[in-house]
Parts: structure tokens; C-alpha cells; sequence
């Protein structure tokens, strides 16, 4: 579900492949960010697996994502950037990938 309002705010909202002028500038940003997504995830994998705490594992990541996810969430819908840039169009893999 999140994959699917990701794609129609890019496409829909955003027109990504309509401002860039490129049929493909969705399909490299999308794969680009997910080889990303999976090489954090591995990495996340092998901090809690060596982390010592009396909170337990996991919990102080939980309460460190928190924190992450509630300014993902604001630059989600907020760029310093002009739409159109080349610098818009890196901050928003960057801006939604954390």
C-alpha cells in the first residue's frame, strides 16, 4: 500500500517523468532507493543483532525511529527546493528514504 501512494504521488502529484523529461526517471529513482532500502535494512539487521542494552534490542531503535519517521513525514510534503532541479530530484529519495 505504501509502495502504491508513493507511486501516485510521484506520478500524479509530483509528474515526475513529465518534468524531467525522461520516461525513466521514475523506474531509476524507484530502483536506486530500494537497492538502498535493502542495504539499510541489512545493516539495521546487524546493529540490533550485536546491541547490548537493559531496554532490550530493539527498543532504543524503536524510540530513535519514531523520531526519524516524524521528519520523514514532514519532508515528505516539504522541499527547500524548486520542483524541476536536479537538486529537487535528489531530495526526494533522500528526504523519504529514512
Amino acid at each position: 500500500m505504501i509502495l502504491g501512494l508513493r507511486e501516485l504521488f510521484y506520478m500524479d502529484v509530483i509528474r515526475i517523468n513529465e518534468v524531467y523529461d525522461n520516461n525513466y526517471t521514475y523506474l531509476i529513482m524507484t530502483t536506486v532507493t530500494t537497492i538502498a532500502g535493502m542495504a539499510a535494512g541489512f545493516f539495521i539487521n546487524h546493529m540490533t543483532e550485536k546491541t547490548v542494552c537493559r531496554a532490550g534490542r530493539f527498543r532504543p531503535y524503536v524510540m530513535i525511529g519514531v523520531w526519524i519517521m516524524a521528519a520523514a513525514g514532514f519532508f515528505l510534503f516539504w522541499s527547500p527546493f524548486k520542483a524541476g532541479t536536479t537538486a529537487f530530484l535528489v531530495w526526494l529519495p533522500v528526504s523519504q528514504s529514512a
